[in-house]
C-alpha cells in the first residue's frame, strides 16, 4: 500500500505532466529515456506515468536497435569514466605575482555621443537622429526626401518607444526627429557631410588609442576623406537654442567640446598621414564650427 506522501508525489508528478502536455500550441514532443533490469525495461519519474501506453514502443524500439550488427554490443560494452585523483601530497602552485600596473592606463567609458538637451527623451532623441543619420548616409541624401523621411514615421516612433519614451511624448519627439532631418536635407552642408561620395567614408565609427597617457575609446559620428584629401571628423550635435545670440551660443558650444575634438583628431592623426580637419554640426540650428587648430599624434 502506498503512503501518504508518495501518493502525493505520484498525484504532483501526473499534475505537471498534464499541464506541460496540454500547453503546445502546434504540436508536441515527448522524450524518455527507459532502463533496463532484470525483469525488462522499466520508466522512472513523469515517463512512468505514461509506460502502460508507451511501453511496447520502447521495447519495439529496443528490439530494432539490437538487429543492427555490433550495435547492442558497442552499447553493452561502453566502458565508465575513467576516475582520476591527484596524487598524495600534492598542493597548488604558488600564485605567480601581479603583473606592474602601467601608469595611465585606465580606460575611461566610452563616451557616447553627448546631447545639450536635459531629460532622458531628449536625450533619446538625439539618439535616434544619430541612427537615422547613419542611415541617411549609407543610402546618400539623393535618395531621401520629405516623402521618405515621413514614411519613416512609424520606424521613428518605434525607436523612441523601444529607448524608453513615455507614450504622452512620443509624437512630439519623433516630429522633432523628423525636424532634424528635414533641416539637415536642406541644407548644403548637411547634404555634404552625409553625402556617400566622399572616400573610406564612415558612421558611428569606432576607434581605441592612447591620448597623452591615456587608453581612450570614442565613437565618432561621421569621418570621410573629401575630393581634396583632407581627412574631415564631423561631430553632431542636435541641440536647440530659442534664445538670441546664436553665434555666441555656437562658439561657446565649441569650447564645450574642444577636449574631445582634439581626442578624436589626435586618434586620427596616428592612423592618417592626410590634413585633418575636425567641426561640429548642428542640424536644427544649420550651425557649423570649425577647429582651426593642426591635429596632434
Amino acid at each position: 500500500m502506498k503512503s501518504i506522501e508518495k501518493q502525493k508525489r505520484e498525484n504532483e508528478e501526473a499534475r505537471l505532466l498534464y499541464v506541460a502536455a496540454t500547453r503546445a500550441a502546434k504540436r508536441l514532443h515527448l522524450l524518455g529515456c527507459a532502463t533496463r533490469s532484470d525483469k525488462g525495461l522499466k520508466a522512472a519519474g513523469l515517463l512512468d506515468h505514461l509506460w502502460h501506453r508507451v511501453k511496447e514502443d520502447f521495447a519495439r524500439a529496443e528490439a530494432a536497435l539490437a538487429a543492427v550488427p555490433g550495435t547492442a554490443t558497442a552499447v553493452s560494452r561502453i566502458p565508465p569514466a575513467p576516475l582520476r585523483r591527484l596524487p598524495a601530497g600534492w598542493s597548488a602552485p604558488a600564485v605567480p605575482p601581479s603583473m606592474p600596473a602601467e601608469s595611465g592606463s585606465e580606460l575611461p567609458v566610452e563616451e557616447s555621443p553627448t546631447f545639450e538637451w536635459v531629460g532622458d527623451t531628449l536625450r533619446h532623441i538625439g539618439t535616434v537622429v544619430h541612427q537615422m543619420f547613419a542611415r541617411i548616409a549609407r543610402d546618400g541624401p539623393a535618395a531621401w526626401d520629405q516623402k521618405r523621411i515621413e514614411a519613416h514615421g512609424a520606424a521613428i516612433e518605434t525607436a523612441l518607444r523601444t529607448l524608453g519614451v513615455p507614450s504622452p511624448e512620443i509624437a512630439g519627439a519623433a516630429a522633432t526627429v523628423r525636424r532634424a532631418l528635414t533641416a539637415t536635407l536642406g541644407d548644403q552642408r548637411g547634404r555634404w557631410i552625409l553625402d556617400k561620395v566622399h572616400a573610406e567614408a564612415h558612421s558611428e565609427y569606432p576607434l581605441v588609442g592612447v591620448v597623452e597617457g591615456r587608453l581612450r575609446a570614442v565613437r565618432v559620428d561621421r569621418t570621410f576623406v573629401d575630393a581634396h584629401g583632407v581627412r574631415w571628423i564631423v561631430d553632431f550635435k542636435t541641440s536647440e537654442h530659442a534664445g538670441g545670440d546664436l553665434e555666441g551660443f555656437l562658439d561657446a558650444q565649441r569650447e564645450k567640446y574642444r577636449g574631445q575634438m582634439a581626442d578624436y583628431r589626435a586618434l586620427f592623426a596616428r592612423l592618417d598621414a592626410r590634413p585633418i580637419r575636425a567641426a561640429l554640426y548642428f542640424p536644427l540650428l544649420a550651425g557649423w564650427r570649425e577647429y582651426l587648430e593642426a591635429a596632434t599624434a
